[in-house]
């Protein structure tokens, strides 16, 4: 499991009505600010450690793809190889590899 914060073309919704995330959380159906930076929407799906959410970058307006993982419960052997997979999406560039853009970090999620 990864965090990846992905680019996808597309025009953007603005943050007039969003709130900004508080303790990691994220308001399923509302619109939350993530790092002054992403717009994060609707729930795309989700997995046993991760949900997926739609985003857009409130630099550009560009749609993104945010995953949302819980750091409950993951051993540090888990969170070491989290880093270890956000280092290597962070060097691949490829047109059928989604562009990692960043990750960032709360008390009790990564994103």
């Amino acid at each position: 499991a990864t965090s990846t914060l992905a680019s996808s073309s597309g025009s953007g919704a603005s943050s007039e009505s969003a709130k900004q995330l508080k303790k990691g959380e994220v308001r399923p159906g509302a619109s939350s600010v993530l790092g002054k930076k992403f717009l994060i929407g609707e729930e795309l799906g989700f997995g046993a450690f991760s949900k997926v959410y739609k985003g857009v970058d409130l630099k550009n307006g560009d749609f993104v793809a945010i995953k949302q993982i819980s750091l409950e419960g993951l051993s540090e052997d888990d969170k070491d190889n989290m880093v270890q997979e956000i280092d290597l999406l962070r060097n691949l560039k490829h047109k059928n590899i989604v562009k990692y853009l960043g990750s960032y970090r709360t008390k009790s999620h990564l994103y």
